[in-house]
This record gives C-alpha cells, structure tokens and sequence, in this order.
C-alpha cells in the first residue's frame, strides 16, 4: 500500500492485532499498521464510504457492476471527491463471501488466465493499488541526469587515447599497413570506427572511457582489459575486421 501511496487500512475483525508477524513482514511500513483501525465488522468499516469495490476472482450472482480492475480503479477515483472510496479484500483462504460481496457497489475483477485466476491476497492488494495510482495519473518515473554534448576536442581526445592505448595492447599494428592478425592496418579499423562512431559521439552526453594506465604484456589480454572500450571495438570487429588470408 505504501509503495503506490496508500495509508489508510481498515481490518475487519482480525484474529489478532496487533500482531509481531505482521510488522515483520511490513518491511518498513510500519507507519501503516500503526495507523490502521479495527472494525468489528465489514457493514461499520464501510460506514461513511462514497464507493465500495470488492475484489473478487471467482463469477458469482451480482446485482452490481463487474468491471475489469483498470476500469474499476478509474471509476473508483471519479468518485473521490464524493467521499472514501474503499477497495475490499476478503481472506487469503477464501476471499469475499457473497453476503460481503453484497455490500459493495461495484466489483473488480484482475483480468487473468480462466483456468488459473487465483492471486494470493498480497499480490490481488498490489495489483489493484497499483491500478488506482495510474488511474490517479500518478505516473512520474525517475529520469536519468541530463549533460551537455561532448565538445570537438573532448571527442578528438577519445579517439586519439583509444587508438594509443589499442597500438600498446598490440591490437593494431601502426607500422603494418596490410592485414593485421586482428584486423585491418590502424588507419582503416580506428578510421572506420570514427568515421561512423564520431557523429554519435558527437550528439551523445559526454563519454568518460577508462583505460588502464597499466598494460599486460602482449598475449595476456583479456576481454575485460578492454571492456570500457566495448562499443568501439568488439561490437564494430565483427563489420570491420575481416580474416586473415
């Protein structure tokens, strides 16, 4: 409840409250327990309500509406300026009785599989809370940090410390202007990446590439060594570096 926002819990006649397990397995939502209120029975929980929708899986005799959840959940906040609106939830062993179920004005079901349609109740309680928040357009996300371009010279400075650390690395041969084991001769492998990397560079936030300071001696390099240098090198080796002939 917590997590999409809601705060308000009524129980109906639990067999204990409160109680260790459930503060437990509240995982820092303790807030909500403390705060809840117990009502002796289903009728005084809904007293003052403007809606009551149950939860129930399982097709009964109902004079009501039976809407799917998302439907439900946009009707139930059409209704918040009359009053509470309420989600009601039956037991995890048995869900709502038909008698409960009587007291609600509208019934929501979770679209699901016919054949298997049963959602313990802490999955039932997050779905339907979570359908509420979006009918309520609650929707705002986390957005990654936004930085500027990555300038002319910092793009040059990349490129020309990829293809230093490369040559040490023994990956490309400067002074082999033919078919290397790894590739084709420096100008064309590092050109041909900058060629059709440098205006991705250029629109892209800035790019920190590490490399390490400290080289292994030729035959002792591993994929990790040049990880940071991934999307330059290994994605691009399959396009531009053909086999030995």
């Amino acid at each position: 409840m917590l997590t999409m926002g809601l705060t308000k819990l009524v129980l109906v006649a639990p067999q204990r409250f409160p109680d260790a397990d459930a503060t437990a397995r509240a995982s820092g939502a303790d807030a909500v327990l403390a705060a809840a209120r117990v009502a002796p029975t289903l009728g005084e929980a809904l007293t003052g309500c403007a809606l009551a929708v149950g939860l129930s899986a399982r097709p009964r005799a109902f004079a009501g509406h039976v809407l799917p959840l998302r439907e439900a959940a946009a009707a139930a906040v059409r209704r918040v300026d009359d009053g509470d609106v309420a989600l009601v939830f039956g037991t995890e062993m048995s869900g709502l009785s038909n008698a409960e179920l009587a007291q609600c004005q509208m019934v929501a079901t979770i679209p699901a599989n016919p054949e298997f349609a049963s959602l313990n109740l802490a999955a039932a309680v997050q779905v339907a809370v979570y359908e509420l928040r979006l009918a309520a357009g609650l929707r705002e996300v986390w957005t990654a940090p936004r930085f500027a371009p990555a300038s002319h010279d910092e793009i040059e400075s990349l490129y020309g410390h990829a293809r230093a650390t490369l040559t040490t690395l023994r990956f490309l041969d400067p002074a082999r202007r033919e078919r290397l084991g790894v590739g084709d001769c420096l100008d064309t492998a590092v050109g041909e990446i900058m060629r059709q990397r440098r205006h991705e560079v250029f629109r892209a936030p800035t790019v920190t590439v590490f490399m390490p300071s400290i080289i292994k001696p030729a035959g002792t390099v591993t994929v990790k060594t040049l990880r940071c240098f991934q999307f330059h090198v290994w994605v691009e080796r399959k396009a531009l570096l053909r086999p030995m002939v």
